[in-house]
């Protein structure tokens, strides 16, 4: 996300549902970028950016998680 699109997102009262498969380890064997990098540290880093803006202009808005305990690595 760049500042354009958070802005966006928060003038428009967009509620944001961020996925997160676990920790960093289960996140990124389930969700990677085309060169298979993980994506968990960018996830973080964006829900942390788009807080920190609302919080500036102070608009409290709904930000979402679906979390999943991805335990699939255990039933191998």
């Amino acid at each position: 996300m760049n500042e354009e699109i958070i802005e966006y997102i928060v003038d428009n009262d967009f509620i944001v549902t961020f996925s997160v498969d676990g920790h960093k380890e289960q996140h990124d064997r389930n969700r990677v970028f085309a060169d298979n990098k993980g994506t968990f540290d960018l996830v973080l880093y964006n829900i942390e950016r788009l807080q920190n803006y609302k919080r500036k202009r102070g608009i409290e808005q709904l930000i979402t998680f679906n979390l999943i305990n991805d335990r699939s690595h255990l039933l191998l």
